[in-house]
């Protein structure tokens, strides 16, 4: 029993450290919607940093106002879908600026799908999802 007690400190010190190296991060921006069809190809969230892109995905949402003004070379979009009821952005960033994006929904399915558009900065923000910007 005694092997345990020192063994599991050490775990317990891993796992704070590694928790300290995490950061939440809000986004600047949200829109969130329903539509009738999948606006992207498997619900896990995509990474929009154009404004064209942005327009795309904007139109593809159909969303009915102006497409917003987003200066591309400070920030970056993540879109997040869902079949649930309703679907959240959450995001954090390691200390190596590694931005990971989840979108966290309710698991009841519905007609349609759900989605959840977020702006974020990119300051301090090397990759999004292990990908480089």
């Amino acid at each position: 029993m005694r092997p345990f007690l020192p063994a599991f400190a050490c775990f317990l010190l891993v796992m704070s450290s590694s928790a300290a190296d995490w950061k939440n991060v809000e986004p600047t921006q949200t829109w969130q919607g329903s539509l009738d069809s999948e606006p992207n190809d498997g619900g896990m969230p995509v990474v929009i940093s154009t404004a064209a892109g942005f327009a795309a995905t904007w139109k593809k949402l159909g969303r009915a106002e102006a497409v917003p003004e987003i200066d591309w070379t400070k920030n970056v979009a993540v879109l997040a879908t869902t079949r649930g009821s309703r679907i959240n952005l959450r995001a954090r960033i390691d200390a190596a600026g590694n931005l990971v994006t989840s979108g966290v929904a309710t698991r009841d399915i519905r007609p349609g799908h759900r989605y959840s558009l977020g702006i974020f900065s990119r300051d301090g923000v090397t990759a999004v999802n292990g990908a480089k910007l």
